[in-house]
C-alpha cells in the first residue's frame, strides 16, 4: 500500500512540475519538485536500494519530459539520492534542518552537474551564470519547498504511516 502511495505522489508531483510550476517561476527559475522528492525520500530511508532506485524511476520520468539526452537526469537523480542515504544514514538521521541543508546541497550539487553535462551539448553557456543565476537560485527555491515536503513527511511518520 505504501509502495502505490508512493506512486501516485510521485506522478501527482511529476504532472506539477510539467504543466502548472511555470506558473510559480520566479526570475525564470522554477523549483525541481522530483529532485525535492527524491531527496526528500532518501533522508527517510535506511536502506540504500529503495531511495536509488526511486531516483532511477524519478530521474527516467524526468527524462521523458525534458529535451537533454536521455538517462542524464536518470542518472543524477539516483547517485543525487545514493549520496544523500548514506551521508545521512552515517550522520544526521532525522534532524529538521540538517535535511533542509541535505536538500540544499545535494540540489546544488545536483544543478551544477546537470550543467556540465549539457555543457557538452550546448557552447556558449557563461559558468558564472549557471552557478550563480540557476543552480543558487534553484537551490534556493528548492530548499523553500522542501520545507512544506518535509513537514508533511513528518507529520506523515507521526501519524504512523
Amino acid at each position: 500500500m505504501k509502495m502505490l502511495r508512493l506512486g501516485i505522489v510521485t506522478f501527482i508531483v511529476y504532472l506539477i512540475q510539467t504543466t502548472f510550476i511555470q506558473y510559480f517561476a520566479v526570475g525564470g527559475i522554477t523549483p525541481n519538485l522530483m529532485v525535492v522528492l527524491v531527496i526528500c525520500f532518501a533522508l527517510t530511508q535506511t536502506d540504500y536500494k529503495r531511495p536509488m532506485f526511486y531516483g532511477l524511476a524519478c530521474g527516467i520520468l524526468l527524462d521523458f519530459s525534458s529535451e537533454t539526452i536521455f538517462g542524464v537526469h536518470a542518472l543524477l537523480c539516483m547517485f543525487g539520492a545514493l549520496l544523500c542515504e548514506q551521508v545521512s544514514t552515517r550522520f544526521f538521521k532525522g534532524k529538521f534542518f540538517v535535511s533542509l541543508l541535505f536538500v540544499c546541497v545535494i540540489s546544488f550539487l545536483y544543478e551544477v552537474a546537470y550543467f556540465a553535462l549539457s555543457f557538452m551539448r550546448y557552447d556558449g553557456l557563461s559558468v558564472t551564470y549557471a552557478l550563480l543565476g540557476v543552480a543558487l537560485p534553484t537551490m534556493v527555491y528548492n530548499a523553500v519547498v522542501s520545507v512544506v515536503v518535509l513537514l508533511i513527511m513528518r507529520r506523515g511518520a507521526a501519524i504512523g504511516d
